[in-house]
């Protein structure tokens, strides 16, 4: 089916110093509620009925809604295209949606009105590129950006900078690209800015990841002249040009982008959820458990809930999911995002998602402590972890050099690598019960010199 009229979102903007706490409310249209091939935005906080659902978090937006909205590279350039047009005032998170481009993840679209037809005039607001510049063209305007990211230094917005601006998730610069075969997001490298080779550095690690059992993203690093090296990535929420309904591991775990509380952010807990949404959870559930334990002897700590991602299987019934949704119809994405110590060469003492009951630590014991939430024996887990463990030891500079990643570069990279149980930082848990074994000592002290008596004059 084309485009169709699925619902309303009403935002009330409202700004608390530099915060965006607008209210939203959101409404299925009547008319899709009738069609036979409705879906659900989101199973759980948006079922298809047809009352009134409203949100106070994420600027007002539904987090299904909000996994459309770009992040920072995105936000970035959407902030320098509304400066140079000298439009004043905040920007509300329901603003950078309407702003982004069609290549938005997943399969959503937004009208704020409509065409003399009657129908909505969608993406009217959408910031879209003319043309695809050539690459090293691009690394050039990528410097340009990141010189001067909001326009400080004058309001000039040279028309080519559209091409870099995108709707698709990560910090990085990222270009859209439909080719013959598929769509493919272009990662550029940050100039001046990288001093490692990024691209191939994530293209090493994807490959460690697919050696391992996990379902990756296809990727692969190629040169850019002068400029940092680029990574194309297959898009896996799209079939040829056919746009796939997606949701972020944020969503699906009902949390938000607070990396300071990281409410529900965790692998076992989201291991659980595919129980419920997956239509496979047992292989899902694996998958899942496999990128925690690489990601941990890798110390990729950026594996916050938006690096994970479920797609819709577009086959599947359209609402006679479990309970009369689209439970039960998604599968686990592709593996994607994924970089061997950040590309700095940090080993981590913790991931950003709770692993096991000893929280973020990376450690055998935490791995294995909640291994059940993955559908997997002790026996089990510990024999996945120790496979990957050896392939990730064994293995990992054999495919840095395979890569091209430069004796450098992997000497900084391996840094990061380490046994599970032989990490050179203190565990978190380690550092905690420090600190409160310190703030417990200082306490008494505090007490012992209150009651010390007076000295004799």
């Amino acid at each position: 089916m084309g485009v169709v009229a699925v619902g309303i979102l009403q935002v009330d903007r409202s700004m608390t110093g530099d915060r965006d706490t607008s209210l939203g409310r959101f409404k299925y249209a009547p008319s899709y509620l009738k069609r036979p091939d409705a879906v659900a935005l989101d199973p759980i906080k948006l079922p298809l009925t047809d009352g009134e659902f409203r949100f106070a978090s994420m600027g007002g937006l539904p987090s299904a809604i909000r996994d459309s909205a770009p992040d920072n590279w995105g936000r970035l350039l959407i902030r320098r295209y509304f400066y140079a047009r000298e439009i004043e005032g905040p920007l509300y998170e329901v603003d950078y949606l309407l702003a982004a481009p069609r290549d938005r993840s997943g399969n959503l679209h937004f009208a704020t009105g409509f065409k003399s037809d009657g129908t909505p005039d969608w993406d009217r607001h959408a910031i879209e590129p003319e043309a695809l510049p050539e690459a090293e063209a691009l690394g050039q305007h990528v410097r340009t950006v990141l010189k001067d990211p909001v326009g400080q230094f004058g309001k000039a917005y040279p028309k080519e900078l559209d091409a870099l601006l995108t709707a698709s998730g990560g910090a990085r610069p990222k270009v859209n690209l439909v080719a013959r075969n598929g769509t493919y997001l272009i990662k550029m490298g940050a100039p001046g800015q990288d001093t490692t080779s990024n691209a191939r550095l994530e293209d090493a690690s994807i490959r460690m990841a697919k050696q391992v059992g996990i379902d990756v993203a296809s990727v692969g690093a190629r040169p850019n002249g002068a400029e940092p090296d680029m990574l194309t990535v297959k898009r896996f929420d799209r079939d040829g040009t056919r746009k796939l309904q997606m949701v972020s591991a944020m969503t699906v775990l009902g949390a938000d982008d607070d990396a300071y509380k990281r409410t529900n952010w965790s692998y076992p807990l989201l291991a659980q959820e595919l129980d419920r949404w997956s239509s496979e959870p047992a292989k899902d559930k694996e998958q899942l458990f496999r990128c925690m334990v690489l990601r941990a002897m890798l110390s990729d700590g950026d594996d916050h809930p938006r690096n994970y991602a479920l797609i819709r299987d577009p086959n599947s019934a359209s609402n006679q999911g479990r309970g009369g949704s689209t439970l039960g119809q998604w599968r686990l994405s592709p593996m994607y995002d994924c970089v061997v110590g950040r590309g700095e060469g940090r080993k981590e003492s913790a991931l950003a998602m709770n692993i096991g009951k000893m929280g973020r630590e990376i450690s055998e014991e935490n791995i294995l402590s909640q291994c059940s939430a993955f559908g997997l024996s002790t026996d089990r887990a510990t024999a996945i972890m120790a496979e990957i463990q050896q392939a990730v030891l064994t293995q990992f500079p054999k495919v840095l050099q395979e890569c091209g990643v430069s004796e450098a570069d992997a000497q900084l990279s391996l840094r990061a690598v380490a046994p599970l149980n032989d990490r050179a930082q203190e565990s978190f848990v380690q550092r905690l019960v420090a600190r409160m074994e310190q703030r417990e000592q200082e306490a008494a002290d505090a007490q012992g010199d209150q009651t010390q008596p007076a000295p004799r004059g």
